[in-house]
């Protein structure tokens, strides 16, 4: 995985390598607050690791607004501020919207450029990496169409693996 060094929600700056030091993570590149698919999918990856991976969520909003989606969560998830999407947008991870469609959106009442704190229509593609200890990532989901969601449960349940052999129940007689 790129490396990166962002703000999270108290405005400290963290790097993956610093989140690697602590175990694997489950990288989520969400499109914003205002997505309702991105508020669901929150909720349900929270649910589907119970703690066992590490949640780091990434979007362009700035800290007030990715509040709303860190409250749905608790306190153990790790929300960062991709500033102006640069790494989002190093990373193919974003597009900018159309004038015609973002005036449609606004008109929806999503104002994005406010809620990124910039005069830009940037939009993240929502994405999903978990990143082993090691740096390498070991699953990635990346779908243009933000409706499609990774189902993690799934996912982890293909990542571990398989349980060891049970010991024999007789041991086998001894060789003369």
């Amino acid at each position: 995985m790129p490396p990166f060094r962002l703000p999270d929600h108290q405005h400290r700056l963290v790097s993956l390598a610093d989140l690697l030091d602590e175990g694997p993570v489950a990288i989520i590149v969400v499109r914003g607050h205002w997505c309702h698919y991105c508020r669901v999918q929150v909720a349900d990856l929270a649910a589907a690791t119970g703690g066992a991976l590490r949640l780091v969520f990434i979007s362009a909003e700035t800290h007030g607004p990715a509040a709303a989606l860190r409250a749905e969560i608790g306190e153990e998830a790790i929300f960062l501020c991709d500033v102006g999407a640069g790494y989002l947008l190093s990373l193919g991870l974003a597009i900018w919207i159309d004038p015609s469609v973002a005036r449609q959106v606004k008109a929806a009442g999503v104002d994005v450029p406010a809620y990124q704190s910039n005069s830009g229509w940037i939009v993240p593609i929502p994405a999903v990496f978990v990143v082993g200890q090691d740096g390498l990532i070991r699953l990635a989901h990346v779908d243009p169409d933000y409706r499609r969601r990774l189902d993690l449960r799934a996912a982890l349940a293909d990542l571990r693996p398989p349980p060891a052999a049970p010991p024999p129940t007789n041991p086998p007689p001894a060789a003369d």
